[in-house]
């Protein structure tokens, strides 16, 4: 394909335009800028609170979906919680990382596929500081409330042509892709590097082939781009995504000191999707407890013994997991104004997120064995919620032998294979 060819496709469908501006017009945005008012922790996590009851509301439409609902997204650019970590510069309120968690922890009171979602969403605030000033300045002054999404694998590929690149390719497990304005899709070059490409949604095809048993809201469907053209300064070095080198710093944004990419703090954001999933399932359970009755040992069950020790011990495991994560919490804090943080304890941050979802998801599980029949109704709250535990439980990340076998490896002085350590 050579560069003096055209294509169509690779423009807005409205009409030709330029290349300067195409990626504004094509998601309708102007140029405006916003300082954006300053958002403390506890006014963002009360917004994401006053969201629940709307969000639990709306579960079983985004589970039949199999998507967030479009009166969700709504919500959730209207209490801009997208600007949580974006740079204030950009209307942002530049929070941190321990904000971003509680945050998507109350989301997951109300819904955990819309909290994982939403979770996608705050953190392409942060990814999106990995690429030129010229790339954030073009899409957060044009709109501080951007939702950016994310499918890193890159399945896809990408050919030089004259001002950038031509992408053609498909992606699994594009989380939220449904609400958001951008994709960082992961693209391989013919030189066989990969690169991080950020394509308006409105450019890619988005395929119906989610259909799961668990965190079915999500919509982490596939997605296809057909000769896309992406700007150079839209496609950046694949290792830029997952870690910025210490003489290529962040242009703003919560990054800062940390030394450490987006896969390692990610894990401590989005687990916390699991803690808000594990508090609502119990209180649920805990809220019908005395209306349901135990038939062959004829008590309620909220007086039956064998059921309150279960309730007590999974409680204390959901207390123990969400501790666990303000750990993490508190080493990103620690290391933000001193450095990078040493290998030992990023290893430990991974093996304790694995730990406290797999504790989450086991404190659903063990109470869900003594729910009932009642439990099982396909329309029920206990049950989406068991299943949903049982996926985010399920994702890679946070996968505890792996995890654990790698920290022990580190801890007694041996060689490990992490790839994102």
């Amino acid at each position: 394909m050579g560069p003096a060819q055209t294509h169509p496709r690779r423009f807005s469908p409205g009409g030709v335009h330029s290349r300067e501006n195409w990626w504004r017009r094509a998601r309708g945005f102007s140029v405006t800028h916003s300082d954006g008012p300053a958002v403390s922790r506890e006014q963002l996590v009360e917004r994401a609170r006053g969201l629940v009851p709307s969000l639990l509301g709306r579960a079983p439409q985004a589970e039949q979906l199999r998507r967030v609902p479009d009166a969700s997204v709504s919500e959730i650019r209207a209490a801009q919680l997208a600007r949580t970590l974006r740079p204030t510069r950009y209307g942002g309120f530049e929070q941190d990382y321990r904000t971003f968690g509680h945050v998507v922890r109350e989301l997951g009171h109300g819904c955990a596929s819309t909290a994982w979602c939403a979770a996608t969403w705050m953190a392409g605030a942060m990814t999106l500081t990995m690429f030129p000033a010229e790339t954030q300045d073009e899409i957060c002054f044009a709109n501080p409330d951007t939702h950016i999404g994310s499918t890193g694998i890159p399945s896809a590929r990408a050919e030089r042509v004259e001002g950038g690149w031509l992408v053609n390719g498909r992606w699994s497990f594009a989380s939220g892709v449904h609400g958001a304005d951008f994709m960082m899709c992961g693209v391989t070059i013919p030189e066989g590097k990969v690169r991080c490409a950020l394509i308006p949604t409105g450019h890619l095809k988005i395929l119906d082939v989610w259909d799961t048993i668990g965190l079915r809201g999500t919509g982490s469907t596939d997605t296809v781009a057909e000769d896309v053209f992406v700007p150079a300064h839209f496609c950046i070095e694949g290792a830029l995504w997952a870690v910025k080198p210490p003489s290529a710093p962040f242009i703003a944004g919560p990054m800062r000191k940390h030394r450490v990419g987006t896969t390692q703090v990610n894990v401590g954001l989005f687990s916390s999707t699991a803690i808000g999933n594990a508090e609502a399932f119990l209180e649920t359970f805990i809220a019908g407890a005395s209306g349901r009755s135990i038939t062959f040992a004829r008590q309620k069950q909220s007086e039956n013994v064998a059921t309150q020790l279960r309730v007590a011990e999974s409680a204390l495991e959901v207390d123990l997991a969400w501790m666990l994560l303000e750990r993490c919490y508190d080493v990103l804090d620690e290391y933000e104004a001193t450095g990078e943080i040493p290998l030992e304890t990023r290893s430990r941050m991974r093996r304790d997120t694995a730990y406290a979802v797999n504790l989450a998801y086991g404190a659903v599980n063990r109470v869900f064995e003594v729910s009932g029949a009642h439990a099982l109704a396909s329309s029920g709250e206990l049950q989406r919620r068991w299943r949903d535990a049982h996926a985010i439980a399920s994702q890679p990340q946070f996968h505890w032998d792996f995890e654990a076998e790698t920290w022990a490896k580190i801890r007694l002085g041996l060689p490990h294979t992490h790839p994102n350590l």
